[in-house]
């Protein structure tokens, strides 16, 4: 996966997933994912340990 189009469809498909109300896309992926080293995001409406479960049920896919 390597299509911008394509990566920010599963980010919000998985934000979907774990019924978060708020993505912020900041940092250097920005501009363009292709020129950044990660994707920073911060979002609302993930707390506790459906944060972690999020990361690491999504981080094995990929």
């Amino acid at each position: 996966m390597n299509d911008e189009s394509e990566i920010i469809s599963k980010i919000i498909e998985i934000a979907k997933d774990y019924s978060v109300t708020k993505l912020i896309l900041f940092g250097s992926s920005i501009d363009s994912f292709h020129g950044a080293n990660d994707i920073d995001l911060a979002c609302d409406g993930l707390y506790d340990k459906r944060f972690f479960s999020a990361l690491e049920l999504n981080w094995k896919k990929y």
